[in-house]
């Protein structure tokens, strides 16, 4: 199963039964039909940014049940992204949302991704 560029594998199925996150899966002693089924995903991308009260924003984006998240931070796009700002947060079907506080840099910038 190879998602397109971009998109990762969130669930596959043999029968309805869940058998993990994997690129491959091998059906032995095969008799009968089986039905096979994944489910792709999006890279997460920020759906919105509110206001959610002074010196608060709240992040939007796809999330999906089973998986986890990070907010990585920087004041510089070309930077590494080493500030941690939460991790481990729980995905949710269809949105998740989490708000940051913002410090006194002029600018931030924030990236959401799936952990391993």
């Amino acid at each position: 199963m190879t998602p397109y560029a971009g998109y990762r594998l969130a669930r596959a199925c043999v029968d309805g039964a869940p058998v993990g996150k994997t690129s491959s899966y091998t059906l032995s002693g095969v008799t009968a039909n089986h039905a096979l089924t994944a489910d792709f995903a999006p890279p997460p991308v920020i759906g919105a940014l509110d206001r959610a009260g002074i010196g608060e924003f709240t992040l939007r984006w796809p999330g999906f049940d089973g998986e986890f998240y990070r907010i990585a931070g920087s004041t510089n796009l070309m930077g590494n992204f080493t500030e941690i700002v939460a991790d481990h947060i729980p995905g949710v079907t269809p949105m998740n949302c989490h708000t940051v506080t913002v410090d006194s840099a002029s600018q931030k910038f924030y990236r959401i991704e799936v952990e391993p």
